[in-house]
């Protein structure tokens, strides 16, 4: 971001699950015959050390506060379809757009920087598909691409669900979103490079 100095981020989940000061992801879904909506919003608010391994940086003990929010709206067609009615196979193409903010501020010993701001929107298309295995458990993947607000970003999501009912499922899922983000030069440059992945529990 402008006006912040170029540090690295990188965590694994035992120690972003640590840093986590506060997060949030829910999302709804409605679907009649073969046209449906759906939403997702997602938050986090992160607090981590930053280049702790490398000389300089070090010493300056600094902590990024990272705040996100991410909402995301699609339009989804279901293009094929099979198997038995409570635990059918399908194939969805799905359309939208995705809201992206963040902020960020840098604290340390020897430094303590203004709170910088960034959003953007972007359109996104991409598709999903569900694999019945058995009468109540099912796999599940999606995959989307976007851009126009940012230069592109990546998404994908793979889920392991137990159906419970017509109307509710619960299971387990691993979620990747790459971002990169790349606007202006020299004192104007925007940039915003990141990749998060990890496990989350659904119902």
């Amino acid at each position: 971001m402008r006006g912040l100095p170029e540090v690295p981020v990188e965590k694994p989940f035992s120690d972003v699950w640590s840093d986590l000061d506060f997060g949030f992801q829910g999302d709804f879904e409605a679907r009649r015959d073969r046209w449906g909506f759906g939403t997702d919003i997602v938050y986090m608010n992160l607090g981590a050390g930053v280049g702790e391994d490398r000389p300089i940086l070090g010493e300056l003990g600094l902590e990024a506060d990272v705040r996100q929010l991410v909402v995301e709206g699609v339009a989804f067609r279901r293009v094929a379809s099979g198997g038995k009615p409570e635990n059918p196979a399908y194939l969805d193409v799905l359309a939208g757009a995705r809201y992206f903010g963040t902020s960020a501020r840098l604290r340390g010993s020897r430094l303590d920087s203004t709170k910088r701001t960034l959003d953007w929107v972007d359109g996104l298309g991409g598709v999903r598909f569900h694999v019945p295995l058995g009468s109540r458990l099912g796999l599940s993947a999606r995959g989307d691409v976007a851009g126009l607000g940012s230069d592109v970003t990546w998404n994908a999501r793979a889920d392991l669900g137990v159906r419970l009912s017509q109307r509710w499922t619960t299971g387990l899922a691993w979620r990747w979103t790459k971002v990169d983000y790349d606007k202006g030069d020299g004192a104007e440059r925007k940039l915003f490079d990141m990749t998060y992945n990890g496990p989350l529990v659904f119902v």
